[in-house]
């Protein structure tokens, strides 16, 4: 015996999100795009946090021991550039994604370039050999952006089959 899907009324918060959505689906993408990609939007404001805290630290935080390594390739100061925009181009990449164009081909860009800078981090923690937990912490940054690297690939997939006229159901979260 199959069982019919009995529809159910949507409760008053549901009812608030979909009117919400019919007003503002910019807005409803973005938070829609939010929590689909949680751990994308929340590398990419952990990479402009690390700019802007090196941008605003009264000390140097690159003459600490486990840091030289890292000042050794490049200055304290470029290091705070580089996180500031790519963290902030990233956000932006994000909000575009998910509030207007579908664009998986640059997250997948994006989560690539942040998860080589992450391992370069963890890397130069690593090499300057004083036992910092960094080493261990932003190498699992960089294997998370792996996995979002992945999952873009997934969503651009979709995307190009649909875009081919393949009949692939297209992916509205992609």
């Amino acid at each position: 015996m199959i069982l019919a899907a009995v529809r159910r009324p949507m409760t008053k918060i549901e009812a608030w999100c979909a009117a919400f959505a019919a007003r503002h689906p910019f807005l409803a993408g973005i938070v829609h795009s939010l929590l689909d990609r949680l751990c994308e939007w929340l590398l990419a404001g952990f990479t402009l946090a690390w700019g802007i805290t090196l941008a605003r630290s009264d000390v140097d935080t690159f003459a600490q021991p486990s840091f030289r390594v890292l000042a050794a390739w490049m200055p304290e100061e470029w290091w705070a550039i580089a996180c500031c925009v790519g963290g902030t181009c990233r956000l932006g990449l994000l909000i575009i994604n998910g509030g207007w164009k579908k664009s998986p081909h640059f997250r997948i860009a994006a989560a690539a370039c942040t998860g080589v800078f992450w391992a370069v981090i963890s890397y130069g923690l690593r090499e300057a050999q004083v036992g910092s937990t960094g080493a261990g912490v932003y190498a699992l940054c960089a294997l998370a952006e792996a996995v979002n690297a992945l999952r873009a690939s997934r969503d651009a997939g979709y995307n190009d089959q649909q875009g081919a006229g393949r009949g692939v159901p297209a992916r509205h979260d992609a």
